[in-house]
């Protein structure tokens, strides 16, 4: 009981480490096998699962536990040092000259001390090494919310480019369909002599290319579900993926200001500069620190005890015993070490100096990307309702052509010709789907926003 209530008072941070310590032990040792086979896979339930089991993910979540380790060893800098020594040494003497005895010297000699060390002062050193610890930790951090979320944009990807191809092998379905009636047709009309032969060739052609399409266009859909499959570290097996390229998203932003102040907050990359920065600023606070003095508090323990093997001539016991203990401050101060700290200063300045034009960069290349998904985005817009509207055209083109044709008043040409721009327009309405699917997916990147 004791020891479940010691789990529960930890601190929170602990805590969460101490848990995500057991996930990432937990998912080594389950193998994700055929489990999910079968099961049907939304888009957000892609994402989740792509989070849980992307070795990426897995492996940057091993690095903060890492980094949380360097904290704790930062830490430990702050409390005193115990050590403790000890010997035992025999002595026994092999040749004498001059006015001594051998007995004199077989002995044994036994030794122990225990000492504590304590660092008063050192520079703010150990508490700007100390912070570094945490400010790489939280960089860690930043980075792996920056892994996730090109993992997110890369899900989204892939599962529009696949629906999209699913939705054109819908559509090439319908166009099979219609190209298979038209060469049934045109092979009547050409054994009535109403059609010459060449256009029983066109519808042939037509229909052939039509066939090439849907082949190339399940290759599509193979390859992106291959892509998925592997961003989600699925293992092969029979997945269900089902969703719908749509219009109408829950998060848009309305302009460029407010998408930049939403990136401002939720980018990783430039949180992971902003410790990365302050990482170099406590290097340098840690070299300059050496060139102050440092300040230690030491006690010890002794205790030695020498035995030797015969007493004194005269019978008095010759053994010695001590024991003492110490206590002072020793101040020590590196005057001159080759210039070593004075560059190593330098070099940490110049690397704040190089961070800083790191987030520059960062940041010009996050409005960039801002201003061209909404050039996107705007654009697939004005698309989508002359798209929608070429599709509803064509239909009612193609439908009035095969009536004419089949009232004898237009040509098997003219409707190989609307069936042609039927196609056309539904797969431009597709990509047009697919297009405002995407530049919406890299908006919403851009700003760092990890829903759908």
């Amino acid at each position: 009981m004791k020891k479940i209530f010691s789990v529960l008072t930890l601190p929170k941070r602990s805590l969460f480490y101490a848990c995500l310590l057991l996930f990432v032990i937990a998912q080594s040792l389950v193998v994700v096998p055929s489990l999910h086979a079968g099961e049907t896979f939304t888009l957000k339930d892609c994402i989740a699962h792509g989070l849980q089991h992307n070795p990426s993910v897995q492996g940057y979540a091993i690095r903060i536990l890492e980094a949380e380790d360097d904290v704790k060893t930062a830490r430990g800098d702050f409390l005193p040092s115990l050590t403790a020594s000890c010997s035992l040494t025999r002595v026994n003497s092999i040749s004498a000259k001059g006015p001594t005895e051998t007995d004199y010297l077989d002995q044994m000699n036994s030794y122990y001390s225990i000492g504590l060390s304590q660092i008063l002062y050192a520079g703010a050193g150990i508490y700007a090494n100390y912070k570094k610890a945490q400010a790489d930790r939280d960089m860690k951090e930043a980075t792996l919310k920056m892994v996730e979320l090109d993992l997110i944009f890369k899900i989204k990807t892939a599962f529009y480019q696949m629906l999209k191809a699913r939705q054109d092998i819908t559509s090439l379905g319908h166009t099979v369909e219609r190209l298979e009636s038209e060469l049934t047709a045109a092979k009547a009309y050409f054994d009535q002599k109403m059609i010459p032969y060449v256009q029983v060739l066109r519808a042939e052609l037509d229909l052939s290319g039509a066939k090439q399409a849907m082949s190339r266009t399940r290759n599509a859909v193979d390859r992106s579900r291959i892509q998925l499959m592997a961003l989600m570290n699925l293992p092969p097996g029979d997945y269900l993926f089902a969703d719908d390229l749509k219009t109408e998203f829950p998060h848009v932003p309305d302009s460029f200001d407010s998408a930049w102040q939403e990136a401002k907050g939720n980018r990783p990359d430039l949180t992971a500069l902003d410790f990365q920065k302050v990482i170099a600023q406590k290097e340098m606070v840690i070299a300059k620190s050496r060139y102050y003095p440092q300040v230690r508090l030491t006690t010890n323990y002794y205790d030695s005890d020498r035995d030797y093997d015969e007493p004194y001539d005269n019978g008095s016991d010759r053994d010695q015993q001590n024991r003492y203990w110490t206590a002072g401050i020793t101040v020590s101060w590196n005057f001159f070490d080759g210039g070593k700290n004075y560059y190593r200063h330098n070099k940490f300045l110049k690397e704040i100096q190089w961070i800083d034009s790191k987030i520059d960069e960062t940041v010009n290349s996050i409005k960039s990307r801002i201003q061209t998904s909404f050039l996107a985005l705007k654009e697939a817009e004005n698309r989508m309702d002359f798209s929608n509207r070429a599709v509803k055209a064509a239909t009612e083109y193609y439908t009035q052509e095969k009536q004419r044709l089949q009232a004898r008043i237009s040509t098997l040409p003219a409707v190989l010709d609307a069936q042609a721009q039927l196609s056309q327009a539904e797969s431009n309405y597709n990509q047009v789907l697919l297009d405002y699917s995407l530049a919406l997916a890299e908006l919403n990147y851009s700003t760092g926003y990890r829903g759908l």
